[in-house]
């Protein structure tokens, strides 16, 4: 008993610390996409965007563990990176008509995604979350090889009236609760090893990368 009372104690703790982390996180995209920064990265190339204001890599969503098998087999982060300048420059030159304040939802979506499609795309695996608002709001992640090996990348966002990605397999049900006796689980083989898993409909996006070194 007294065993489970300290693993409740360091669950407690450990959930606390990612739910501070969360909110920090939150705070950091309303500081990059503040009216300051788009009022001076408006009518700015890509390159420009990035000179102005950096693309260092920092966290800007958490990602449950339970998806990582999806992604790759050796990532043990969590953590979902873009660079400040990707950002801004997606906010601004791709998606200019979406509300600043949209960009929030994205824990939101990673969290309780009403589905999740998985996008298999060679050695480079995608994972599509996707909630219903008033419209469907859609975040993209994808790893990649770095330095420090392979990490997640927020990839896009974007919301739309129409549910996104229909052909796509669906992973969603793998997390459900039990159904008539159906196992659900998470896969032994990553869809990495296997890019027959599923037929990629989702097309190339700029590279995150750009500019961080």
């Amino acid at each position: 008993m007294e065993e489970t009372a300290k693993e409740n104690l360091q669950n407690f703790s450990t959930d606390s610390m990612i739910q501070l982390e969360k909110a920090l996180i939150k705070k950091r995209i309303r500081s990059w996409l503040s009216k300051s920064n788009l009022d001076r990265a408006m009518g700015k190339s890509r390159d420009e965007i990035f000179t102005i204001f950096g693309n260092l890599l920092e966290p800007i969503a958490i990602i449950d563990h339970k998806y990582l098998p999806y992604l790759g087999n050796d990532i043990k982060d969590y953590h979902v990176y873009s660079g400040r300048g990707y950002f801004i420059d997606h906010a601004v030159n791709n998606h200019p008509n979406i509300p600043t304040s949209e960009y929030e939802n994205i824990q939101d979506i990673l969290d309780y995604p009403d589905d999740v499609k998985l996008d298999s795309e060679k050695e480079k695996p995608s994972l599509i979350f996707v909630k219903k608002y008033s419209k469907y709001g859609v975040e993209v992640v994808r790893a990649e090889a770095v330095k420090s090996g392979n990490t997640i990348f927020h990839k896009t966002f974007f919301m739309q009236n129409k549910k996104p990605y229909a052909n796509l397999r669906s992973i969603r049900s793998l997390f459900l609760p039990l159904v008539d006796g159906n196992p659900k689980g998470i896969p032994t083989i990553s869809p990495a090893d296997n890019p027959t898993a599923a037929v990629s409909r989702f097309s190339a996006l700029n590279d995150n990368r750009k500019g961080t070194k």
